[in-house]
């Protein structure tokens, strides 16, 4: 069995591979190589932090609250982010915001997010066990809170500077900054192997919370642990390239449901790659069929959204 997990793992990073390379290569001639090439080539290495990060927090999500059709924009990351994006147009204008194109703004708005997800989750742990369902609950309502503020804000500002804010409501890789493509990377990095540690844990985890007490693993700090890596990446992963609601929840479950199995080893493989070659197929079309006429999250969450239904209406068959 492992030696067939890892010939679909090879398999599936072929593809990646040629998927890559089309986006690359294709379209490159002597005239546009010294511009296009670098460019393509640093969109993909974006593409590839938001993939794993998205990838592996969906997955530790899952394991954690024992759902697999939940995300961890559930808690409200993605509704803060652009709540956050619509003050600063409300509040110091477009310009402003248009500026805020460094590393100093990038550690901040993820600072106030990750921010924000550890003051609710402190909130729900103050006792010795926390319920996850509840924190699932409390994030969709703070997320709800923050898009009716946001809306709030955008029906009153300028239509032109609203054109701004807007753009901020969808994932973008054409303007990518190599020094938040950096910062990305080590924040989310860091992040992704603080959460190895509990790597093995994880896997009992998806056993269930009293079993995997029974034996030995210390569920309240491993819990916690994760959901604030979680907040990490899901946090640097948005404010890099834009919200992408729909895409972890997709890319996770094909990954499980390509390798037939609980470990998450495999999941994360699966995922990462799975989520990189939508990422990369959503842009080509964006930029090659579409001319840029509709951003890539759009198509990923019109798919990561029929995806949900359909898995929304198995479950409901076999329930």
């Amino acid at each position: 069995m492992p030696v067939h997990r890892t010939r679909r793992a090879i398999i599936l990073v072929l593809v990646c591979l040629a998927v890559t390379a089309a986006y690359v290569l294709v379209g490159l001639n002597e005239r546009n190589i010294g511009y296009n090439l670098p460019r393509r080539l640093h969109i993909v290495v974006a593409m590839a932090i938001i993939a794993v990060a998205l990838g592996w927090s969906a997955a530790c999500f899952q394991t954690i609250t024992e759902n697999h059709i939940l995300t961890p924009n559930l808690i409200g990351l993605d509704s803060l982010y652009l709540f956050i994006q619509t003050a600063v147009v409300y509040y110091l204008g477009a310009a402003r915001l248009t500026a805020m194109n460094n590393p100093k703004d990038f550690l901040l708005t993820v600072a106030i997010m990750v921010g924000a997800a550890a003051l609710l989750y402190k909130a729900l742990f103050k006792g010795q066990h926390g319920n996850i369902h509840f924190l699932v609950l409390v994030g969709l309502v703070a997320g709800q809170l923050f898009k009716a503020l946001a809306s709030f804000m955008q029906l009153r500002i300028d239509p032109n500077e609203f054109s701004v804010a807007q753009g901020k409501m969808f994932a973008s890789f054409n303007n990518l900054n190599l020094q938040l493509t950096g910062l990305a990377a080590l924040c989310a990095g860091g992040a992704f192997l603080i959460s190895l540690y509990d790597f093995r844990r994880l896997d009992v985890l998806t056993l269930g919370r009293d079993q995997a007490i029974s034996l030995g693993v210390p569920y309240t700090g491993v819990v916690r642990r994760q959901l604030l890596m979680v907040a990490v990446m899901v946090s640097a992963a948005t404010v890099l390239g834009g919200p992408v609601a729909f895409l972890s929840i997709l890319t996770v479950n094909a990954a499980r449901r390509y390798f037939h199995t609980y470990r998450h080893i495999w999941v994360l493989i699966g995922s990462a790659v799975i989520s990189l070659v939508c990422l990369l197929l959503g842009q080509i079309v964006v930029e090659r069929i579409l001319n840029f006429t509709v951003p890539s999250n759009v198509i990923i969450n019109l798919v990561g959204g029929v995806y949900l239904f359909v898995l929304l209406l198995r479950q409901g068959s076999r329930g």
